[in-house]
């Protein structure tokens, strides 16, 4: 039996795709995050400037740096399984269409 709607399964495999690129995208942007959090307000100072007065001295260093990097993780999570499952939607109703076109096997009465 051919397969139909071969555009939709393109779609839903770049949905997929679109997914594992934004998980590697958002970890390396995380890994920034935090990278900069612990070593970005040092090598400020370093050029003579000061911690921001309008926020609290421990959010713009290390715990910054962590809070933010698990905020990105968190937000890169929950995209991520959005866009994954935007993708599989589309499978499980391509095979439930399927399932539904085939013919069902005749049961006769003895």
């Amino acid at each position: 039996m051919t397969k139909r709607f071969k555009v939709l399964r393109a779609i839903a495999t770049i949905w997929k795709i679109l997914a594992w690129v934004e998980l590697i995208l958002g970890i390396i942007a995380a890994v920034g995050v935090l990278v900069l959090g612990l070593v970005g307000m040092s090598s400020l100072e370093a050029y003579g400037y000061s911690y921001p007065s309008d926020v609290p001295w421990q959010l713009a260093g290390p715990l910054g740096g962590l809070i933010g990097a698990f905020s990105v993780l968190v937000g890169v999570v929950f995209w991520f399984l959005m866009l994954y499952a935007i993708g599989e939607v589309i499978y499980v109703l391509l095979a439930i269409e399927e399932n539904t076109r085939q013919p069902a096997p005749q049961q006769y009465a003895e």
